[in-house]
């Protein structure tokens, strides 16, 4: 079987900058893989390159059977490029920010998508909507605005939304860091309860413990490359890497 993402020598440099030198990286289906690492060392870069927020510099990006190629060199071309879109029908990704429409409904940005994009009939849309505000537990909250939400619940939306595209792939970037401490554990109980249903997620995240007892498989980046992967277990119990276990020593 097809890996559901894999990257072969993934490279994206910023003038003389190269932030990514060198990914490569296969990831199966049913499987969560946290990366983590020092601030700096190219985590959220990966996810955007394979979401296309950002055009990789050099390298290959297969989802599923589906190479992605390069893209016209004018952003806007970029944006509304047919590949892209059809890319992103696939791949789900929740930012540090919520970005969700201040004046739409709950229901309404998550049915935008899957009406919009995948041509789903709304009727049919919203009854899955409302199944999603069930799973993040926000069925109450269908007919509220975003401003009217905590961070914790406008981030839950943000995951609904995302899995409402039904996704093969779920990025999510660092998506409790923007949150007050006590507004944490409710995404992250989300999270889990995805990765126990079997959503194959790449999780960028600063949560240790969360990689730790969740994920199947643990990525350490530092300096523009994966330097150690392994089960949580290899990687937080048993790592011979000195600079993961100095990360290690001042995350936990």
């Amino acid at each position: 079987m097809k890996p559901v993402l894999q990257i072969q020598g993934l490279r994206k440099s910023y003038g003389n900058h190269e932030i990514l030198k060198g990914v490569d990286l296969s990831v199966n289906k049913g499987e969560v893989i946290a990366v983590i690492g020092p601030s700096g060392t190219g985590k959220s870069t990966m996810l955007r390159c394979i979401n296309f927020l950002e055009e990789p510099t050099s390298g290959t990006i297969w989802i599923g059977d589906e190479k992605v190629d390069s893209l016209p060199p004018k952003a806007k071309a970029r944006t509304y490029h047919p590949q892209i879109t059809k890319l992103r029908t696939r791949v789900g990704m929740v930012f540090q920010q919520f970005n969700l429409w201040p004046h739409k409904s709950v229901l309404e940005n998550i049915i935008e998508g899957p009406v919009l994009l995948k041509k789903i009939p709304k009727e049919e849309a919203i009854v899955k909507a409302k199944h999603l505000l069930q799973l993040v537990k926000l069925a109450d909250k269908a007919d509220h605005y975003p401003a009217s939400l905590s961070g914790g619940q406008q981030q839950r939306v943000a995951i609904a939304r995302s899995l409402a595209m039904e996704p093969e792939l779920m990025l999510f970037d660092e998506v409790t860091s923007a949150l007050d401490p006590q507004l944490v554990g409710e995404v992250l109980e989300v999270m889990t309860k995805l990765a126990q249903d079997g959503m194959t997620m790449l999780v960028v995240t600063h949560e240790m413990k969360f990689a730790e007892n969740v994920s199947s498989r643990v990525l350490f980046m530092d300096g523009g490359v994966i330097a150690e992967q392994g089960t949580p277990e290899q990687v937080f119990r048993n790592t011979e890497n000195e600079r993961t276990r100095r990360f290690l020593s001042s995350a936990l």
